[in-house]
Parts: C-alpha cells; structure tokens; sequence
C-alpha cells in the first residue's frame, strides 16, 4: 500500500467501492487518483479497500484513521455511494440507520481529513415530479414521495449543514 509520499496523485476515497456502481467508479477514477474504497465488504483484486460498518460511529472513524496513517490527511474528493434500498416502499430502519446515520458518522470521521470535495450520489426521486419528458435539475423542488427518496432528502439537508458548518 503506497504511503503518503509515495504516489502524488490526488486522494479519492469512494464509499460502496464494491457495487457494481462503486466499482466501476473507480476503475474510471484510477487513470488520474488515487482511489482508496470504504466497503463492508473486502474487495478480491488489486484495489485498496478499507472495510468498515457505515452504521458504526466507531469502525467509520478507525477506517477513515487508517486511510490517513497510509495515504496521509489531504482527500481531493469523497463520493458516498452507500445507501439502503428496499423495494418494498415500506417504512425501514435501515433508512435511517445506513442512510442518514451512516453519513453522520462519515462526515464525522472524515473531520480527521482535509476534504476538498464532498459528492453526494443521491436520486432525481427527491424531487418534485414534472411532466413525462420535462427537466429536473438542483433548481427544482423537492417532493420525495416515499420512504427511499425521504431517506435521500435527510441525508442532503445533512449534508448541507455539516458543510455550511466545517467548510
């Protein structure tokens, strides 16, 4: 594992690095950064991937510590793709917990970095639904509908405060 001195590149750490999402993100990301993935899961390859529980205040700052000790404190970018689905439309726990909490405690550790960039990978579905064909775009207003976009639209409103209040 390269330390911090090792490869200049820019850090990008990519939360659910394991997906299919997450993983083809970063195979798209790693010509030009240094990408380290955060998964529950460990990943069978060559890619960095430091396993940690999202729903855990704790294993979320020991990962983002270790990320620091070998790749050192200065992050170009964090993409959080984690998230729970459930098709159900029903109420779950697991909104709360993987969604909103989770990302408390990833902002949380992540106070241990430098951070120029936070993405958020949310869904069109907090939005105000238009006409069949018509735009939606960070103008448009909110309306989630259901459980998942609700879930969606608490972890963008955190967000914005942790970002109005640390950066």
């Amino acid at each position: 594992m390269p330390g911090p001195n090792t490869d200049r590149k820019p850090l990008v750490l990519v939360t659910g690095a394991t997906g299919n999402i997450g993983g083809s993100l970063c195979d798209a990301l790693e010509r030009d950064y240094r990408v380290v993935g955060l998964d529950k899961n460990e990943e069978e390859g060559e890619r960095d991937v430091v396993t940690f529980d999202i729903t855990d205040e704790f294993s979320a700052r020991d990962a983002i510590g270790r990320i620091a000790e070998d790749h050192g404190r200065e992050v170009a970018a964090v993409v959080r793709r984690v998230a729970f689905f459930d098709f159900s439309g029903q109420p779950n726990a697991l909104y709360e917990k993987v969604n909103e909490q989770g990302t408390r405690h990833l902002l949380k550790a992540l106070g241990q970095m430098k951070v120029e960039r936070f993405v958020y990978a949310s869904t069109m579905l907090v939005h105000e639904p238009t006409e069949p064909g018509g735009r939606i775009n960070e103008e448009t207003p909110f309306d989630p509908r259901w459980e998942y976009p609700e879930s969606k639209k608490k972890v963008e409103d955190t967000i914005r405060a942790e970002a109005a209040r640390r950066w």
